[in-house]
């Protein structure tokens, strides 16, 4: 889903795709709109040709096309991915700190590369279930070493919750809500979960994504407020906006309605400002930004609307004036 909205932003963005365990789905990459064409596969279970690859295509596309590229690096996933050492000889032959000061010496390089050719990197990683201590507390942690966790920018857990169900067949499962927690974040500070709706085919879905971001857990009020069956939306100002019978009705006025879509934006900055004074000063230009984007809206809605009514009052006279004009038998 995001290599597809990475594509779509920019007719000339590339991808890069790091792929270890060959799990890759052409079919199901062309349903969610990617474009394959501009999708670059490297296959690899090697974990030093996995870096020296990267290395090589993002020097060849700076090189010759600058900044003026973008250019997304996925690799899917870096657990499934070994030393050479290890793939060539046998387990023990690279000893057990070997990936982990690899992916040390490689994340910096690649850290550097991205903050200067303008690049951005996704790494998968799994969570592996730790040895249990004394008291039986279950622990997660990931394998390769601690590099991702001090190199990146930015860190999200992806953990699945409920599925989600077909409406025509109740067994049926067509996705399932899955929450996502930062962990680390050095561009905005400390963010809250966010619970997405993925579906099996079409991948995540950002209309009804926002729809239960902005109902659950009142992370959207004042603006969004869900009561029992009933979610109402005020504007900006405090004002009614609109009321909606069921979370189902709201996601449909959601995806037709490009002033609800912003006004969750909106909530969504204007509380994180509340949390504190460092936030106040980080966001205040934002907030300002679609409040004005929010009146905009609103102004060409009203307009929109006057000018439906006064063609619905001409055809009115219109027809009215035919009526007379027949009855009359001019």
């Amino acid at each position: 889903s995001i290599v597809a909205a990475w594509l779509n932003h920019d007719p000339k963005a590339l991808c890069l795709r790091i792929e270890s365990e060959s799990t890759m789905d052409k079919i199901r990459c062309e349903m969610i709109g990617i474009d394959l064409k501009r999708v670059f596969v490297f296959e690899t279970l090697v974990l030093e040709e996995g870096y020296d690859q990267i290395q090589k295509f993002q020097e060849k596309v700076y090189s010759r096309y600058g900044e003026s590229v973008p250019l997304l690096i996925v690799w899917d996933t870096l657990t499934a991915a070994a030393p050479k050492n290890e793939v060539d000889g046998d387990a023990m032959s690279g000893g057990m700190m070997e990936a982990p000061r690899i992916n040390s010496r490689e994340m910096r390089k690649l850290n550097f590369r991205c903050a200067e050719y303008n690049h951005s990197a996704i790494i998968i990683q799994q969570v592996r279930e730790a040895g249990k201590d004394r008291y039986g507390n279950q622990q997660y942690s990931t394998t390769g070493g601690q590099a991702i966790k001090h190199y990146f920018s930015a860190r999200i857990s992806v953990k699945r919750r409920e599925p989600i169900f077909s409406e025509k067949k109740a067994d049926e499962v067509v996705g399932y809500v899955v929450e996502l927690k930062m962990l680390k974040n050095k561009l905005t500070g400390s963010v809250s979960s966010v619970p997405c709706e993925m579906y099996l085919i079409s991948g995540f879905s950002p209309i009804a994504s926002m729809a239960r971001f902005a109902t659950e857990d009142g992370q959207a009020k004042p603006f969004i407020n869900a009561a029992g069956a009933w979610v109402n939306a005020f504007d900006e100002n405090g004002e009614v906006y609109g009321k909606y019978n069921g979370v189902k009705k709201f996601i449909a006025a959601l995806g037709e309605d490009p002033y609800l879509q912003k006004l969750i934006e909106y909530a969504a900055y204007y509380n994180k400002a509340q949390e504190h004074e460092i936030y106040q000063i980080k966001y205040s230009k934002k907030i300002d930004t679609l409040r004005e984007e929010l009146n905009a809206i609103k102004a060409e809605k009203e307009k929109k609307a006057q000018e439906t009514k006064a063609e619905i009052s001409e055809e009115e006279n219109k027809q009215l004036d035919d009526m007379l004009s027949s009855a009359l038998g001019e």
